[in-house]
């Protein structure tokens, strides 16, 4: 799905059921019913970034130095990264 992730890498770091991910660059970013956008590093796994929202993370999208996340409770972000 996607060739340039390491093939059977799994990615924790989520209190809860993962809603979204998108690929940029060395990074994923996942959105999560526990209310968290995250910024994980694809090499190690690690989460390198977090930002709480107040319902479920259901879409995430970065342009440039920013990321776009919808959430549950009908709220939009954008936050710089």
């Amino acid at each position: 799905m996607w060739p340039h992730l390491p093939f059977g890498k799994v990615y924790g770091g989520h209190g809860d059921a993962v809603y979204c991910v998108r690929a940029n660059g060395g990074y994923l970013y996942t959105g999560c019913e526990d209310g968290y956008a995250r910024k994980m590093d694809v090499e190690t796994g690690e989460v390198v970034w977090a930002c709480e929202h107040w319902g479920g993370v259901g879409c995430v999208h970065v342009c440039g130095s920013y990321l776009y996340t919808g959430c549950d409770d009908t709220d939009r972000k954008s936050t710089r990264l």
